[in-house]
């Protein structure tokens, strides 16, 4: 089917602003929402309400093209979607992530169509984090002749390294006298090709991909009948072999691999939850600077442009399909709706990661309840089932919390599917109801944590366990030789851990080769859970964070995309940086007693720019994977230390100046050093666009990291400054943002100024239909501007 990008030029209207307004999709209609401070449960959300919001668009067709099969797929709509033709319902969804078609065939006609979509989220709290709202994922329309490819018709597989083989199957609607040709090229050579709906395919010298070797092919698909073609389809796909088992770990193609993971949520930072293949990209770019070689899509579905950006650039996914299964953590979350509905969204997750190399693991849950043994292992098994019936290939994980092990699975008797709610209603919510409280007991109360979830009691569980293919545990590495010594046999993975603990549980993944891998929470900051990382200086910090705290602050990268120091010591401790990282506790609170729970590692930053500070003695970490190391002030030596637990520390007293570490091996040889220096007194702003040609069309984006630094670019991490960003020309201004955890001035990621947090902010730029130049000017209080001269191409 021809497959068209139907994105721009929606009419927008929410339930509290009836005037349309012109919009393109990808959209979060939650960014269009004022935040709410006292908003009922809003703490995971991060006082962001729900709401009903309608999309709009007119499909013009001529008398050929209403007859056509039609179809309109939805990437993604938050949540409860109605889709109307003409005034008539025809399709929708509940879950918010799942991709799904509506088919038109039929029930258009020639000259206009209105279609309309209603995406339902008054329900509200109904996720743990920053859901997002309306159509946040891309539209496209489906249009194909009597005979053609269905979509998502191109199954791929590797039976075989010796010699690189590949299934192909052909779904298509056609005749006998049709027939299926299948090409595949690299680098735009033909390598192999067949005839037929279901045939193997060799490659020779086939380059397979990993996530060291990200090597794609093209496989095409095309619909030949009496020599000419009508109708064609192709397919990214990476040739690659996958197996598991307790004595080598998670082997991809033959080698044994271990899993230097990092859990994320859907959310772009600045941006939301509207979804960009260039915002994927980025993302996965990063995380792999950051050491990361495997990503946990917690908890939902990936988008196709995630699960493509990880192909493209080389990561393995661990593609999740639901936060909850019949026990509810929010009033009105998926709970109300999974028995009924658990089946064809899990069966969607599998269409779509399919073909995609990276993906590598199946989750069906996480941190399900399950108390009752008998309920919870009939849904593992059924679950469990159903992937292995659609995909066999892949394995099959469910992330379990030992502590939510004791904890129920009925539904709460207050709510109800025809509930009206009041999405922006205001009070008191339930602080330590479900999931909360059971983190807060794991952050504060770890014994008793261990106790419950202890290995005696997942005996009793084990049914839950036993379907699986992986055994993912969050917060649980206590179990991992317990597990072992019970279940010989079984493989074992870190679903969830503490940034804290990242020594330790990395350790044991090398260590251990029934557990095959790490994922730490998280690798990237989000949006809601607010002030899960937050620190207190004097005074004990809780769970969540009030109003207006804005992101959970727990990530090793945080919403600007910047490598913090708890990212550079994970990325040590995973072997993936070779030189010294010196991180400074922050001078300005020297001398106060620190708080800081299980999900940050640290408050310390890369920077010895301390001005007025000086004489306060401060602790200096300095991060390195060698034996030993040295800190040097001003040239003078503080000390060689041997480096323990990847971490060697020293009381450093401040004064302007320099701060150099160096790491030596074994026999004393210097192998890497980190240079720290004070910034100058003379201030400018420094901007620097991550690149210089945004891609036209309205999907593109463009990242503009800004800087107050000295003249030499030494950021000035105690200054802060108002910023605005006007943009002309063939883009337009997306979102500005920065990495602070709470956000002070209350100021929209939807406006055009941002105050700077630690001397950094962002602005994204979003492409127009139209190629062109771009102009950007940005200002800030005092300084300089900077004006950059972009440009928009197809």
């Amino acid at each position: 089917m021809k497959k068209i990008l139907w994105n721009n030029g929606w009419s927008f209207t929410s339930d509290i602003n009836k005037t349309p307004c012109t919009v393109n999709l990808p959209h979060d209609a939650m960014q269009t929402e004022k935040r709410i401070p006292n908003l009922v449960d809003g703490s995971g959300t991060a006082y962001y309400p729900g709401g009903t919001y309608t999309y709009t668009k007119e499909l013009e067709l001529d008398a050929n093209e209403a007859a056509k099969n039609i179809l309109l797929e939805f990437e993604g709509v938050y949540m409860k979607s109605s889709v109307f033709v003409n005034g008539v319902w025809v399709g929708g969804r509940i879950y918010g992530y799942s991709d799904f078609y509506v088919d038109l065939t039929g029930k258009v006609k020639a000259g206009t169509n209105q279609i309309k979509v209603i995406a339902d989220n008054s329900q509200f709290p109904n996720s743990r984090w920053y859901s997002g709202s309306g159509i946040y994922r891309d539209v496209y329309l489906h249009m194909a002749d009597e005979e053609y490819i269905r979509p998502d018709g191109i199954r791929l597989e590797t039976v075989s390294l010796d010699p690189p083989t590949v299934h192909c199957r052909v779904d298509a609607k056609k005749s006998e006298a049709a027939q299926i040709q299948i090409r595949v090229v690299k680098d735009g050579n033909l390598v192999a090709q067949a005839v037929g709906d279901d045939v193997e395919l060799v490659v020779k010298d086939a380059k397979l991909w990993s996530a060291q070797t990200p090597e794609l092919y093209e496989v095409e698909a095309s619909l030949v009948k009496d020599g000419q073609i009508l109708d064609t389809m192709s397919e990214r796909y990476g040739i690659r072999t996958l197996a598991w088992n307790a004595k080598e770990g998670f082997l991809v193609n033959g080698t044994s691999v271990n899993l230097r993971g990092g859990c994320v949520h859907h959310d772009h930072g600045p941006i939301g939850a509207a979804e960009f293949y260039d915002a994927c990209v980025r993302k996965v770019s990063i995380m792999k600077d950051a050491g990361f070689n495997a990503v946990r899509i917690a908890h939902h579905p990936a988008s196709r442009a995630m699960l493509a950006a990880c192909d493209e650039l080389g990561m393995y996914v661990m593609n999740e399909t639901f936060d909850t299964w019949f026990g509810l953590k929010c009033t009105y979350d998926y709970a109300m709706y999974f028995e009924e509905e658990c089946e064809k969204d899990l069966t969607d997750m599998i269409r779509l990661s399919y073909n995609h190399p990276s993906v590598i693991m199946y989750s069906i849950g996480n941190e399900v309840y399950f108390k009752d043994v008998d309920a919870v292992s009939k849904i593992s098994r059924k679950l469990t089932s159903l992937c292995k019936k659609l995909d066999p290939s892949r394995a099959v994980i469910n992330a379990l919390n030992p502590l939510m092990s004791v904890m129920g699975n009925s539904k709460n008797p207050t709510q109800g599917r025809d509930d009206v709610v009041n999405p922006r209603r205001e009070g008191k919510g339930s602080a330590l109801a479900g999931s909360q409280l059971v983190n807060t007991i794991i952050s504060f109360l770890p014994l008793v944590a261990k106790l419950v979830g202890s290995e005696k009691g997942m005996r009793k569980r084990n049914a839950v366990l036993e379907p699986l293919d992986i055994v993912g545990f969050n917060y649980g590495d206590f179990l991992y030789e317990p597990q072992h010594q019970d279940y010989p046999n079984r493989v074992l993975c870190g679903s969830e851990t503490f940034p804290a603990k990242i020594e330790k549980t990395w350790n044991k993944v090398k260590e251990m080769p029934w557990v095959v891998g790490d994922f730490l929470w998280t690798a990237w900051d989000y949006i809601g859970e607010t002030g899960v990382g937050a620190v207190g200086y004097d005074e004990k910090v809780a769970f969540t964070q009030p109003f207006p705290t804005l992101t959970a602050g727990c990530a090793n990268i945080d919403l600007t995309g910047l490598i913090n120091c708890q990212g550079y010591y994970t990325a040590i401790v995973f072997g993936q940086y070779k030189k010294p990282h010196i991180a400074v506790h922050p001078v300005n609170h020297a001398g106060q007693k620190l708080y800081i729970g299980e999900w940050r590692m640290t408050d310390a930053v890369h920077s010895w720019s301390w001005h007025g500070l000086s004489g306060r003695k401060t602790q200096v970490d300095v991060y390195s994977g060698a034996n030993t190391v040295e800190l040097f002030q001003d040239g003078v030596s503080l000390g060689k230390k041997t480096v323990e637990h990847c971490m060697a520390v020293y009381d450093v007293v401040y004064r302007d100046g320099e701060l150099r570490a160096v790491e030596y091996d074994r026999n004393g040889n210097a192998l890497a050093e980190d240079v720290l220096r004070t910034a100058g007194k003379t201030m400018r702003l420094t901007v620097s666009p991550e690149k210089e040609q945004i891609q036209a069309g309205g999907s593109g984006l463009l990242y503009i990291p800004m800087e107050l630094t000295d003249e030499d670019g030494i950021r000035m991490i105690m200054e802060e400054r108002q910023i605005k960003i006007e943009v002309e020309g063939s883009a337009t201004l997306l979102a500005v943002g920065n990495g602070a955890l709470v956000n002070e001035d209350l100021q929209p990621y939807v406006g055009n100024t941002i105050r700077s947090h630690e001397g950094r902010a962002l602005a994204i730029l979003r492409s127009t239909e139209d190629e062109g130049e771009i102009k950007v000017t940005i200002t800030a209080e005092g300084l300089e501007p900077v004006v950059l001269s972009l440009s928009a191409s197809f």
